[in-house]
């Protein structure tokens, strides 16, 4: 199996994207144009540069491409004025992503993806409930019960 990601560089021949511009700062200027529509309510996902680079880093590890890997890591790293990694590991990606997007919401469901929430949130988390949210119950009952409550809630 392959994994593959590619990051594209010109989203129109009005916009285009650099390693220094945010997803979301993209999708504003994306949505200055009427041909693409304006949705302000619409939920974006936003992934920065430094972002995407460390999720290439980890696809890359886990297909055993590790001096690919040590390249998206470490022009993540040398971006921030650190020194480069030369024996990559997951470990090394996982602390990375814990320094690059602290306070950006993603290390909760970066500890649940890896396996580590249990270890690294203990007492507070619960196996078996913990790694998915409740339903709400408003969402049920415009469903007409045909979508069920989360196990454990």
């Amino acid at each position: 199996m392959a994994i593959s990601l590619k990051v594209s560089r010109q989203v129109s021949s009005k916009v285009s994207v650099n390693r220094d511009t945010t997803v979301s700062r993209m999708c504003r200027e994306v949505s200055r144009y009427p041909e693409y529509g304006k949705t302000p309510s619409r939920i974006s996902r936003v992934l920065r540069y430094a972002e995407i680079l460390l999720i290439d880093a980890e696809a890359k590890v886990r297909l055993g491409q590790i001096g690919e890997a040590a390249t998206s890591l470490n022009e993540a790293r040398s971006r921030a004025g650190l020194d480069d990694i030369e024996a990559l590991t997951l470990e090394d990606i996982w602390n990375e992503r814990r320094m690059e997007l602290a306070m950006e919401g993603d290390r909760f469901f970066d500890l649940v993806r890896t396996g580590q929430a249990e270890t690294v949130l203990a007492p507070h988390f619960e196996p078996g409930k913990h790694e998915v949210f409740p339903i709400p119950q408003g969402m049920i009952d415009i469903t007409n019960n045909t979508i069920e409550l989360n196990p454990n809630y």
